[in-house]
């Protein structure tokens, strides 16, 4: 299981004619696995609810603002 963990103003969601949004609040891309239980995602799930997130200083303290707009079928995240 991976998940990528976005704090938003806001977000949506559209497929298949249906639309999905939401305010202010934490977006979270997830990704699962064969293998992956439902003890797994709970973990997870507690784990992302339990977290503490700060205003946004940004990295040098200026204001980082990102939006994202996936208008293809795939999103890829590298890792190392």
């Amino acid at each position: 299981m991976k998940a990528v963990i976005q704090r938003v103003t806001r977000a949506e969601v559209r497929s298949g004619g249906q639309r999905a949004a939401i305010g202010r609040g934490l977006l979270v891309l997830v990704g699962l696995e064969t293998g992956d239980t439902v003890e797994t995602c709970a973990w997870a799930a507690a784990k992302i609810a339990s977290l503490r997130l700060f205003e946004d200083a940004g990295f040098f303290q200026e204001h980082m603002q990102v939006e994202l707009v996936n208008d293809g079928p795939v999103t890829f995240i590298l890792e190392r």
